[in-house]
């Protein structure tokens, strides 16, 4: 085999395991951001049979060692992926929250998890509704984050409906099921343990939120850069 041959093969390999692990994080209720690194994505796909384990050395669920796999990664080298992520907000209806972006920031590195991650979920409100002063996809008669957001997330999809495959789809999947949650009726949801592993905004702008976590602050943080990412490709079009 070439060396040609070679490096296409690892291509692949590699290209494959990012998608696998794409797809496991997602399926454990994350949003897939551009600025979730493909090493990461590649080694959690590489990784089925892998024991995951705590620093005691107590064997865990799979969701759980992916979360701590994936909170780790951020919060390794001082935060440093976490604090890159937020400077690379550059639109100015992310740029207005500026504030709020460091004080969720020094929030979610002190353990204030309640803080961040309640804090975040109800800015995607107001940057949705900033964003439709700009491209104009929601009928403003019709009141309330629900119609909003649901506005916003067809309107994604009908300017992006060509085919997706690979991380694209996995990408563009986990965007719509991410926000479809994020605005769905507590009343409709029978397991609210749910709760603690998806951001959910009715359920935080109600006051039912008493406890948080790092992966579900980390979650709210990834959901609004997946929300920068697509505003970004629209209102830069």
């Amino acid at each position: 085999m070439s060396d040609h041959q070679s490096s296409e093969e690892l291509n692949k390999i590699l290209k494959k395991e990012v998608i696998k692990g794409a797809n496991l994080i997602y399926k454990n209720g994350w949003a897939i951001s551009p600025n979730l690194d493909p090493f990461w994505l590649a080694f959690l796909g590489g990784g089925e049979g892998v024991e995951y384990r705590n620093k005691n050395g107590k064997e865990m669920s799979l969701n759980k060692g992916v979360d701590d796999y994936i909170c780790y990664m951020f919060r390794k080298d001082d935060f440093m992926r976490l604090k890159k992520l937020i400077k690379s907000w550059d639109l100015g209806l992310y740029n207005l929250r500026d504030q709020i972006w460091e004080e969720c920031l020094s929030g979610h590195l002190e353990g204030f998890f309640i803080l961040s991650s309640s804090t975040l979920a109800l800015q995607i409100e107001g940057v949705l509704k900033e964003a439709n002063k700009q491209i104009s996809f929601h009928n403003r008669t019709k009141k309330g984050f629900g119609p909003l957001c649901t506005s916003f997330l067809t309107y994604v999809i009908n300017e992006f409906n060509y085919e997706v495959n690979g991380i694209a789809e996995v990408l563009t999947k986990s965007f719509k099921e991410n926000l479809q949650f994020v605005v769905k009726g507590t009343h409709k949801i029978i397991d609210e343990s749910i709760f603690n592993s998806k951001i959910n905004r009715h359920y935080i702008a109600h006051g039912n939120i008493i406890s948080s976590s790092e992966t579900l602050s980390l979650k709210a943080f990834i959901l609004l850069d997946l929300i920068h990412f697509f505003l970004k490709l629209l209102i830069g079009r």
